[in-house]
């Protein structure tokens, strides 16, 4: 388990898709400045609508796309560092 009050810069997203429920599916976000967990559940939260409207694909790492309207579930994890092909061009940003 994680200290509630450790910060991290990065986080994985684990997405859960209706074809494929068994095999999550992976993306590497960055936050900047650092946040605790629960923090980044918070902003992912408000920013599903983004990440699941019609018509809207997400890269995950590996370079693959997914339609957002297969997707049934976001975990939140903590992640020490992110791997070189995590989804570039998508970091959120608190303010």
């Amino acid at each position: 388990m994680t200290d509630p009050d450790l910060k991290h810069a990065a986080f994985r997203l684990e997405h859960t898709v209706r074809w494929n429920p068994h095999v999550p599916l992976v993306r590497t976000i960055r936050v900047d400045p650092p946040v605790t967990l629960d923090d980044a559940r918070i902003l992912v939260a408000d920013n599903l609508g983004s990440m699941t409207g019609h018509d809207v694909w997400s890269l995950m790492d590996g370079a693959q796309l997914i339609r957002s309207a297969d997707v049934v579930a976001i975990k939140v994890v903590p992640v020490g560092s992110v791997p070189d092909d995590h989804g570039e061009g998508f970091g959120l940003t608190v303010s």
